[in-house]
């Protein structure tokens, strides 16, 4: 809706809501998307993406990096950070 800058939106029961701002979290996490950078290939821990969360490995008092800072993290960080024994955040800054 152009004249008014916002944005008509219709779900798929037909219902129609208007907003001023639209937030688009669609992260396809369908394709995990890990990160490379030097000396990945010589860790010997435990990695997995969010995506494949290996629910049978214990993460109680492991130290602990989660790299990127995006809706998955939002929703990892705060379970697991009273039961880790260290937790690092790093942010990434590419996309792709």
């Amino acid at each position: 809706m152009e004249d008014s800058n916002t944005w008509q939106l219709t779900d798929q029961h037909g219902k129609t809501t208007v907003v001023k701002m639209l937030i688009l979290a669609t992260g396809p996490l369908n394709r995990p998307n890990m990160p490379v950078f030097k000396g990945l290939e010589n860790y010997k821990g435990k990695q997995f993406h969010s995506s494949a969360w290996d629910n049978s490995y214990d993460l109680t008092n492991k130290r602990v990096a989660i790299i990127g800072t995006g809706a998955s993290a939002i929703q990892i960080i705060p379970n697991i950070a009273p039961i880790v024994g260290q937790l690092n955040v790093f942010s990434n800054n590419w996309f792709g």
